[in-house]
């Protein structure tokens, strides 16, 4: 079978053949040309074609958006991208393996094993699939790579749309777009076996070439993850209204969980973005979500200040309390309830960021009317980049309440296309107090929706105040050039009678020559003439409405 890839620029199609590997399993090279997207063509990528991998091309047909994930393990990154990096970087890219292995079958108990090579994972994988079918583990992944996921695809038989969902990060599409993610029914998130979250992670850099160093260093994940500096917030040194140097990102983020039960086993995938070293946290980040222990009680610290996503995550699902190991052996799942947190401080750092925007803008727009700032323009470039990045949050914690819902069945309106669905009463809890966590992270959700469709009420007021205030602008402008327009009127009545009786009187050469006399007259003629222009001028309204009042009327 061969698969066309189109290329939008041309015409006609590049034929090439996916399937001339003579040894299945083993890397291969494509023939002597991969024409990447845009025309670029990239020299012998490397690809594994294992099983899983043949599994996706055989559903590729039927679902076409798998065909994005097929070129994506061509070649372990975006596929647009591919075709302008050198092929050691391909080889570089392949080679990425960064898997933590949990395994809590013994919650008192936990072992982590970390994986820094396929055969690594491989060994584990074969390790534990042979000791017993009571296993309890949950893979940690940073990155994504053909190796793993090929090796995690095809050892638990994961839905391939679980990996499609995690690789790019666009916000809209080109119609020449291959890589377009389409919406999805409600009714399909029902007991789906993984969830994709997506979030907005802001960082905090001292100037711009640390800002470039952070862009670049983006540029060498696998997975498409971008920094958006659009609508800065000023933060100067005297005055925080001030511009300065600094800068704010915020980086677009992915985490996906997926879970399999099997009798008293259990089985988790998590993806995790990479680790961003450039810049800080904003505003040091969120922290712990949970209170602060009292002096008396035994502390629990996880201490993940300064630590990737991954080391941190793995800290977290080791450290437990008596009462999470007990919900622990219970319910292997509430394993993955150690990953909200962080989704959860980003977003509520991201919509601090949003509100410290708008307050900014609102007081741009507010002091206008004292200290007429010429920085309106910039306030409501700024406004605007919020009204459009607010809607993309919304829709991100939409879909991830639409995900968590549908996975644990967490409501009787999980087939609606309402965006509120605000009453906890209606959440399913089973009877033994197992679906606890999951009604507590469904609240959360809910609660930060709630918080962005605030922000989004407050800046449709803003923009409501700037057009009120852009209006009373327009209106002193147009004051003033009505004054401006009287000044001019006045002097003209002062000059054209005197321009006239000078005309009138051929006084336009010869001046000199002219006896006093002549001078005598036309200022006797003109100074006349002028106020009584001016009186007409000024009096002009009432003149106007003495004049169209009807004959006999008094």
């Amino acid at each position: 079978m061969a698969r066309k890839a189109s290329n939008p620029n041309k015409t006609g199609e590049q034929h090439i053949d996916v399937h001339s590997n003579p040894h299945p399993g083993e890397p291969f090279f494509t023939s002597d040309i991969y024409k990447g997207y845009k025309g670029a063509p990239l020299q012998g990528i490397a690809a594994s074609r294992g099983p899983y991998f043949e599994h996706v091309m055989r559903l590729s047909d039927e679902w076409p958006r798998l065909r994005y994930l097929i070129d994506f393990m061509q070649c372990s990154t975006s596929p647009k991208r591919a075709s302008l990096v050198p092929l050691s970087d391909i080889l570089r890219r392949q080679s990425v393996v960064k898997v933590g292995v949990v395994n809590f079958t013994d919650p008192h108990a936990i072992t982590v094993q970390n994986c820094g090579s396929i055969s690594q994972l491989l060994d584990q994988l074969g390790t534990d699939r042979c000791t017993n079918s009571q296993v309890r583990r949950l893979f940690v992944v940073e990155d994504l790579s053909s190796p793993v996921i090929e090796a995690l695809g095809s050892a638990f038989d994961i839905d391939p749309r679980f990996f499609r969902d995690h690789i790019e990060d666009h916000t809209w599409y080109n119609i020449t777009d291959d890589w377009v993610e389409m919406p999805e029914l409600r009714s399909r998130f029902q007991n789906r076996s993984f969830m994709t979250f997506r979030y907005l992670e802001p960082r905090f850099f001292d100037h711009e070439h640390q800002a470039k160093c952070a862009r670049d260093k983006t540029a060498t994940w696998n997975v498409l993850r971008r920094l958006d500096f659009q609508g800065q917030v000023k933060s100067g040194t005297t005055a925080w209204w001030e511009s300065s140097p600094h800068l704010v990102g915020l980086l677009r983020r992915k985490t996906s969980i997926w879970t399999k039960s099997e009798g008293p086993g259990w089985t988790g995938v998590v993806l995790l973005d990479p680790h961003l070293p450039e810049g800080y946290p904003l505003w040091n980040g969120y922290g712990s979500l949970e209170s602060p222990p009292s002096m008396s009680s035994p502390a629990m610290v996880h201490n993940t200040k300064g630590l990737s996503p991954f080391d941190a995550l793995l800290r977290r699902v080791t450290t437990n309390s008596a009462e999470e190991l007990e919900q622990l052996a219970e319910d292997p799942e509430s394993i993955t309830s150690k990953v909200y947190p962080f989704i959860f401080g980003d977003t509520l750092v991201t919509l601090q960021y949003a509100f410290t925007g708008l307050f900014q803008i609102e007081w741009e727009l507010d002091a206008q009317r004292k200290r007429r700032p010429e920085n309106l323009d910039r306030a409501l470039d700024s406004l605007h980049k919020w009204q459009r990045r607010l809607p993309f949050l919304a829709s991100y914690l939409a879909d991830g309440v639409t995900c968590f819902e549908g996975r644990y069945a967490l409501g009787v309106n999980i087939y609606s296309d309402s965006s509120r669905r605000h009453d906890l009463s209606q959440l399913v809890v089973s009877p033994d107090g197992k679906g606890k966590w999951q009604s507590d992270i469904w609240r959360d959700f809910i609660s930060l929706l709630t918080k962005v469709d605030s922000l989004q009420s407050r800046a449709d007021r803003i923009m409501g105040l700037a057009n009120a205030v852009m209006s009373v602008e327009e209106t002193r402008r147009m004051q003033m050039e009505g004054r401006n327009m009287s000044r001019i009127t006045y002097l003209a009545f002062v000059f054209v009678p005197m321009n006239f009786v000078s005309s009138f009187l051929s006084m336009n050469n010869e001046l000199s020559s002219r006896s006093i006399s002549v001078y005598v007259v036309f200022f006797s003629v003109a100074a006349p003439m002028t106020l009584i222009a001016l009186v007409v001028a000024a009096n002009w309204n009432a003149v106007s409405v003495w004049w169209e009042r009807p004959k006999g009327v008094k």
